[in-house]
């Protein structure tokens, strides 16, 4: 079936301007739970979505005339345990996020037959929400004891991801967006492959550390004999560092330690000339250096440094590695939309295409004689 035809309702989903430092393009926003209406995954409604958001789409207008690319990685009725943000986890290409005005989207659900969501290459299928800059994109949902590859990578890439060590299902754990894993700090790791970066870079990912092994990685690409190009780890507590060149970190000296903190967004960046690392949404540490990232045949590994057999003690969730600097409005950014879905962005009340509120609940769109207005203003 061909969106928008045969879709029953839509309801918008309202970005604050505020949480967007700087206007951004192409941006993957986080889609929640707290983002949509209760009619939406009301399991005793009748117009709710598909239980798997097979129906799920999504558009820049109320005509649908404008799709955007979109990948559904949870999606579930709600329970009478209220299980909030955990039940939904939908990824959707922006095109234009505003820092000025606030950006809406629409969320489209309830179709007569089961839907599916598109292809995984399909122009609106999960690939396509990440731009041609991302490398990798891990959500850590999978059971890493499953039949490799176990961890999916979400961009057009490919470079899914084999678990190594003794993972078992139970590292399957609840994380900053619903799950991720827990490494043991012993022998657990993700290899996800050669992904050679010889310019820009930005590695990211939400970290939980709670052991203290001296030296723990969080992306490492691993040691071939002369060079371990890129990493990003935890040395006695501090972010250590971006590049190693025939010996040498080519930064140090992060100023938190994040171990036992929590639920922490790090980010390391390099964008030809200067090495920077963020916590949560500020710069901690800079350095200069001017040169390429070398490439080597080995392979990028989440959770270890496997050569030297150090190994990551703690959660990760939402790996992410890019051929760019992302810089920090764009961290930023992510930050509030991930650490706070919430505020990032509110609710609208859903609206039957052609004119109508949602029924079973109460409508704010409702006209000055109980009867539902034609739509938000009129549509």
């Amino acid at each position: 079936m061909a969106f928008p035809t045969g879709w029953g309702y839509y309801q918008s989903i309202t970005i604050d301007n505020t949480k967007v430092p700087a206007n951004a393009t192409d941006f993957p926003v986080l889609v929640t739970r707290a983002h949509l209406h209760d009619d939406v995954v009301d399991p005793s409604g009748s117009n709710a979505a598909q239980a798997d958001g097979g129906d799920v789409r999504f558009s820049t207008d109320t005509a649908g005339t404008t799709q955007l690319a979109c990948e559904v990685v949870q999606f579930a009725h709600d329970t009478s345990t209220g299980a909030g943000d955990a039940q939904v986890q939908i990824w959707v290409k922006v095109p234009s996020l505003s820092s000025s005005v606030d950006t809406v989207i629409y969320i489209w659900y309830k179709t007569a037959g089961t839907d599916t969501q598109p292809a995984v290459t399909d122009t609106y299928g999960r690939n396509n929400v990440w731009d041609s800059n991302y490398l990798g994109v891990w959500h850590l949902e999978e059971d890493p004891s499953g039949s490799a590859p176990q961890m999916t990578d979400s961009t057009g890439a490919g470079n899914d991801g084999t678990s190594g060590g003794t993972m078992t299902s139970g590292d399957l754990v609840t994380a900053q967006i619903s799950n991720g894993l827990d490494f043991d700090g012993t022998d657990d790791s993700i290899d996800v492959g050669d992904i050679d970066v010889t310019g820009a870079i930005t590695i990211s990912a939400w970290a939980n550390i709670t052991g203290t092994p001296v030296n723990q990685f969080v992306v490492n690409k691993n040691y071939d004999g002369s060079n371990v190009p890129y990493s990003l780890s935890i040395n006695n507590g501090t972010i250590k560092g971006m590049a190693f060149f025939n010996g040498t970190w080519r930064v140090s000296g992060y100023t938190t330690d994040i171990r036992g903190a929590g639920d922490t967004y790090i980010n390391g960046t390099y964008d030809g000339s200067t090495l920077k690392f963020y916590v949560d949404n500020a710069l901690d540490a800079s350095n200069s250096y001017s040169g390429s990232l070398p490439s080597n045949n080995s392979s990028t590994y989440i959770g270890t440094y496997l050569n030297d057999g150090a190994y990551l003690d703690g959660v990760l969730d939402e790996v992410r590695i890019s051929d760019v600097d992302r810089g920090l409005n764009w961290i930023t950014t992510e930050y509030n939309n991930q650490s706070s879905p919430n505020t990032f962005a509110t609710a609208g009340t859903p609206v039957a295409v052609g004119g109508g509120g949602a029924t079973g609940k109460s409508n704010p769109l409702s006209g000055p004689f109980g009867g539902p207005l034609a739509g938000p203003i009129g549509i």
